[in-house]
């Protein structure tokens, strides 16, 4: 039998970073984070997957319904 280590991946700082900020409820900071993630690029498809979550919570705690189902 072959045993296979698991990976661990580590999260960007800057995702956790805007996790962190979405839940004080520096929304603003949070969303100004995630998207200057995005612009860099370069990532895993883990990341831009966790990126995405992130930015359904961010406009789910500002109401912005609409935005979030069009996301």
């Amino acid at each position: 039998m072959s045993e296979q280590k698991a990976q661990v991946r580590e999260k960007p700082e800057e995702l956790i970073h805007a996790k962190q900020l979405i839940d004080e409820c520096k929304l603003d900071d949070a969303r100004r984070l995630l998207r200057n993630f995005e612009e860099k690029g370069g990532y895993t498809l883990y990341d831009i997957v966790l990126c995405h979550f992130l930015k359904c919570k961010l406009l789910l705690w500002q109401g912005l319904y609409e935005d979030l189902v069009k996301l």
